[in-house]
């Protein structure tokens, strides 16, 4: 699957005509400004895998698990993108999907690169416990790389994330990543998301109070409840 987002739209170009795919049935044509459609990131899901099951994440509800996008439909679409595209930011190697579980993805990040694109993976830093994958992402040098650790919470991890590792071993995995990543320098930027809902108190008993949902419950409402489960998973 591959989708374009814009600052506030998913185009998804499986139920959708979309511009890219049309122009990469012919290789002869320009390529393509996503900005000029609204769009400035291009999602590309090669393999539909994930190794958590989170409570945030539509993945557990998706039936067409294991859907993968074959070689060549990747390189083409990744043909199709204009890299001087002022407004264009990158291209987003994951979805809904774990993409460290696709053994290819490395190949799909040096081929962005070479041309031209910058990139960005997303991934829930369990594949980070190999050795081999660590050194195979970081020897293929994206841009961007963004651990999704969302639930920093011994309590409401397991719970949260659907995954049998334990909090502790799960966090040491993390940190030991920025560890070697930090030691090895390079050009990519690593980043780690802890999930905030920002959600003002009057805000979440109105909510309550209608009966309407305020996030999952695993997330923190604001910053200052959610700093001493930082300062703890860092300690």
């Amino acid at each position: 699957m591959a989708c374009a987002r814009g600052r506030e739209d998913t185009l998804s170009t499986r139920t959708i005509g979309a511009p890219l795919i049309e122009a990469a049935a012919a290789v002869d044509r320009p390529k393509v400004r996503l900005s000029e459609y609204g769009f400035t990131v291009l999602q590309i899901e090669t393999l539909l895998a994930c190794n958590m099951a989170c409570s945030f994440c539509a993945y557990p509800l998706l039936e067409d698990k294991g859907a993968r996008l074959d070689d060549a439909t990747v390189l083409r679409l990744l043909d199709q993108v204009d890299p001087d595209d002022p407004e264009f930011e990158y291209v987003c190697f994951s979805h809904y999907n774990e993409p460290l579980l696709d053994d290819r993805v490395f190949d799909f990040l040096r081929a962005a690169r070479e041309r031209g694109l910058k990139t960005l993976l997303i991934t829930n830093g369990l594949a980070l416990r190999s050795p081999e994958t660590v050194e195979r992402l970081l020897s293929a040098e994206p841009d961007f790389i963004k651990i999704s650790f969302q639930t920093a919470s011994r309590h409401k991890f397991y719970q949260s994330r659907g995954t049998g590792i334990s909090y502790e071993k799960y966090a040491l995995t993390v940190i030991d990543f920025l560890r070697v990543a930090q030691e090895r320098g390079g050009r990519t930027k690593v980043t780690v998301d802890f999930a905030c809902n920002f959600m003002p108190w009057y805000q979440r008993l109105i909510r309550g109070l209608l009966g309407v949902e305020a996030g999952d419950p695993s997330v923190r409402h604001d910053l200052t409840s959610l700093s001493p489960y930082v300062v703890d998973c860092v300690e």
